[in-house]
């Protein structure tokens, strides 16, 4: 993305992207509470997500593939760090909330690729 590879480029290069998105002060104790609000809040939903399913679920990405239709390779997700982490959380819970999910969201194209397992030439 943006010709930056490697995993310590791409860590250093949405870091900058995200270092003072809303704030400029480091402020730990809002930081904080805002990490307890997403773990604690349930706002009447059943399903919810919480950070530390969103680090688990790009803890289980494979690195090295092709990036989706936005542009954005899995990496750039992977080492996007913590405050892409929470953005992402509110995102998917406000979508559980809401029932909604934004078109962008549901824009994908499937590729159905057939393996030949029983080794087979046909």
């Amino acid at each position: 993305m943006n010709g930056v590879s490697g995993d310590v480029n791409i860590a250093a290069m949405w870091k900058n992207h995200f270092e003072y998105l809303y704030n400029s002060v480091h402020d730990t104790v809002n930081m904080n509470r805002v990490h307890q609000r997403l773990e604690l809040a349930t706002d009447g939903v059943t399903h919810k997500l919480v950070l530390t399913d969103i680090h688990h679920a790009l803890g289980n990405q494979i690195k090295g593939k092709a990036a989706g239709r936005d542009g954005i390779d899995m990496e750039a997700y992977i080492y996007g760090g913590q405050r892409l982490r929470i953005h992402v959380c509110l995102l998917f819970n406000a979508c559980i909330c809401h029932g909604y999910l934004p078109h962008a969201l549901m824009d994908c194209v499937i590729l159905p690729l057939i393996k030949n397992k029983g080794g087979n030439l046909c």
